[in-house]
């Protein structure tokens, strides 16, 4: 099989597609923003990892050459995926998206964005959890006793601790983990740091949505939601496998190895 597949990786569910094609034996080029990204990538036969942002022009000479492109990347990444699919058109790659699908918010607070959420806030008392991620923390900086008040949960890569000192926080105030966390964990820091908010973002199953709503549900304490920019046309990870297994005749493929060996 020669046909390669390159998949734009920033996803649990990303780097368990990359790891399910390597494993049919297709050669895959996962694409994945940082290098801590690349070091939580599977190391395995028939897969390549590029690590490092591109820009859609950088995208467009990558791309070329790939048959088919995936966007696994994050549902509010919209500007990576906007370029994404410049990029596949400008090469006339076949690009197909892998969603995400969102799950039920309960009573959360929906805002449309992290400024919108960072205005709620700033009328409000109490802690806050934040579990946006680095990129969204210049956002909620200017709230009265940020420093003080705000807990930010990030990667463990020296990129987003240093985006949390520039933000204004230190110490304890910074919670390097990779997730997903459990409804225990989410539990533990929503206790931990005496939050009255935990703010989040419909990470989906795969990101371990469902586990913060239960958690802040047992605490009673108030989620605040930011939207999801776009509703978006595509495959969950079941459709993407079928289709592609379609695409490529694994099924078709095995029984002939079983028939083979059989012989």
């Amino acid at each position: 099989m020669t046909e390669k597949t390159l998949v734009f990786a920033g996803t649990t569910e990303g780097r368990q597609l990359c790891e399910y094609l390597a494993g049919q034996g297709l050669p895959v080029t996962a694409c994945v923003a940082t290098e801590y990204g690349s070091i939580v990538m599977p190391e395995q036969e028939n897969l390549r990892i590029h690590a490092g942002r591109l820009d859609v022009n950088e995208m467009t000479e990558f791309i070329t050459g790939f048959p088919l492109v995936i966007d696994a990347t994050h549902p509010y990444a919209k500007v990576v995926t906007r370029n994404i699919k410049a990029a596949c058109k400008a090469t006339e790659s076949a690009y197909m998206r892998l969603l995400r699908p969102s799950q039920n918010c309960g009573d959360a607070v929906v805002l449309p964005d992290a400024e919108a959420a960072a205005a709620h806030l700033a009328k409000r008392d109490g802690n806050v959890l934040l579990t946006t991620g680095s990129k969204e923390l210049s956002a909620f900086a200017g709230i009265d006793r940020f420093s003080a008040r705000c807990y930010a949960r990030v990667l463990p890569s020296p990129d987003a601790i240093e985006t949390c000192r520039e933000a204004g926080l230190s110490g304890r105030h910074i919670i390097a983990m990779q997730g997903p966390f459990s409804h225990q964990m989410n539990l533990a820091f929503i206790r931990e740091t005496h939050a009255r908010y935990l703010v989040t973002k419909d990470s989906g199953s795969a990101g371990g949505f469902a586990e913060k709503l239960s958690a802040a549900k047992e605490a009673g304490i108030t989620v605040i939601l930011i939207a999801r920019p776009t509703e978006e046309i595509g495959l969950d990870f079941r459709q993407m496998t079928e289709w592609l297994n379609r695409r490529y005749g694994f099924e078709e493929k095995r029984k002939n190895r079983r028939t083979s060996g059989g012989s």
